[in-house]
Formats: C-alpha cells, sequence, structure tokens
C-alpha cells in the first residue's frame, strides 16, 4: 500500500503513519487566530514530549505528539474549548488522510439525577446513553457500589444536531420521551 504524502508548511508528512496524530477542528462561525489556538492548546495540554500543531485546511488543523500518553491524555480529557467554542479532535487511523476524517462526533458527560433504586442497572445506563448519543461507559457506576441517584455518563454526541437539554423517562409508562 502507497501512503499518501502532502506538504504541508515546507513539511513532508506521511499520513501512512498516524498513531501519534489526531485531527480537530474548533466549532465557531467566526474566523479563529490559530497562532493564538496553538500557543493556547501548547500550554494546556502541556505535552511531556513534545507536540507540533499545524493547519490543513482553513478550518482543520493537526496535532503531531511525541509520545502516545501524551495523546492518550489529550483524547481522555474532552470535550475541550477554545474561547467558548467546542474543539473536536479525533485519532486518525493509519493510512488515512486527516481531512477525510469525520469530525461530528465528541465525547461529553451528561449527569442523569434522581434515578430510583430499581432503574439502577448497567442496561439502564447503556440505554439512557444511547437515547441522547453513543454511550461510552457509566462512570461513577463502574467504582462498586453506588447508593447515590445520580449517574455521570460518558456519551459521544453527533455535534451537527441540536442538543438536547432534558431527557424525561416516565417510569409508569417505561417510555422515555
Amino acid at each position: 500500500m502507497v501512503s499518501l504524502c502532502q506538504t504541508l508548511e515546507g513539511t513532508l508528512l506521511d499520513w501512512g503513519q498516524n498513531e501519534l496524530l489526531l485531527v480537530g477542528q474548533l466549532l465557531s462561525h467566526r474566523s479563529t487566530n490559530f497562532d493564538a489556538l496553538k500557543n493556547v492548546l501548547s500550554s494546556l495540554l502541556q505535552p511531556v514530549k513534545g507536540l507540533f500543531i499545524h493547519t490543513i485546511s482553513e478550518d482543520r488543523f493537526y496535532l503531531q505528539f511525541n509520545h502516545c500518553l501524551d495523546k492518550q491524555r489529550t483524547l481522555e480529557g474532552r470535550p475541550w474549548t477554545f474561547d467558548k467554542n467546542l474543539l473536536i479532535m479525533e485519532s486518525v487511523d493509519n493510512g488515512v488522510n486527516p481531512i477525510d476524517v469525520c469530525l461530528d462526533w465528541s465525547p461529553f458527560r451528561v449527569y442523569v439525577h434522581d434515578i430510583p433504586l430499581s432503574f439502577q442497572t448497567r442496561e439502564m445506563a447503556n440505554h439512557i446513553g444511547n437515547k441522547l448519543g453513543q454511550f461510552v461507559v457509566t462512570e461513577l457506576y463502574e467504582y462498586g457500589s453506588n447508593w447515590s441517584l445520580d449517574w455521570r455518563l460518558r456519551i459521544n454526541l453527533n455535534v451537527s444536531k441540536p442538543l438536547k437539554r432534558v431527557y424525561a423517562y416516565d417510569q409508569q409508562r417505561e417510555k422515555a420521551s
């Protein structure tokens, strides 16, 4: 397989080796000062082994890490924001051009309140998470017995669609509205 190579800002990139690469996009209607974004990301992410940030197109950029733990910590810390706008970042599979990566989904933490004890099951957490987006994990439930009536779900949301502010579950009818 021949990897796709491109020249960006005088740097030859091999899109065949992407294990330390993230592609990003800022969801904003305004133009972005890329130098300010670059400086803020560098200080915010604080990679131990360094970080290179370059533009791919007018609205996309890539982050090249020098260590897998720096990349992993960045992904686990999502969602990130810059200037009150959502910053979407995704891993790039080997051999894939970063311009082709879908940036419609972003992970979020969703708080679910006042859950009846009889509904505190993994299946219900999965059901609620999938109704809102794509269920990833119940963060508080994973650490043993949780007698609280609140959960914190980690889900992926499609940011190209409007966000749901409230999700009500009717316990009597056992259906969601």
